[in-house]
């Protein structure tokens, strides 16, 4: 193949590493905050000058806790799928390695 395969494989393992470690990081921070912000209580959604009168009844506090447990989820599953968009092409990668050594086996 070309003469740079070699270094653009590098430069692709090291990006993907790095995108691993920042993704696992940031799905680690994204449960930190949930923890933190439901042991908080009501006190952690209690708006201190509400707009509007329903921004502080029990009801609506209660359905701002589960809106961001669902925010939190929805932002972990992104950061999963883009986790398994690497692994994918690490595969993909490691299929054409594959498929090239065979066809230049054949070839000999």
């Amino acid at each position: 193949m070309g003469k740079h395969d070699e270094k653009f494989e590098e430069m692709t393992v090291a990006e993907e590493n790095l995108l691993r470690e920042i993704y696992t990081d940031k799905l680690a921070h994204l449960d930190r905050e949930l923890e933190i912000r439901l042991a908080m209580g009501d006190a952690g959604f209690t708006v201190v000058e509400p707009k509007f009168d329903y921004e502080n009844m029990p009801s609506y506090i209660e359905h701002q806790k589960v809106g961001l447990a669902l925010a939190v989820r929805e932002e972990k599953v992104k950061i999963l799928s883009a986790l398994n968009t690497i692994e994918r092409n690490v595969l993909h990668r490691a299929d054409l390695a594959e498929l090239k050594a065979e066809r230049e086996a054949n070839i000999k």
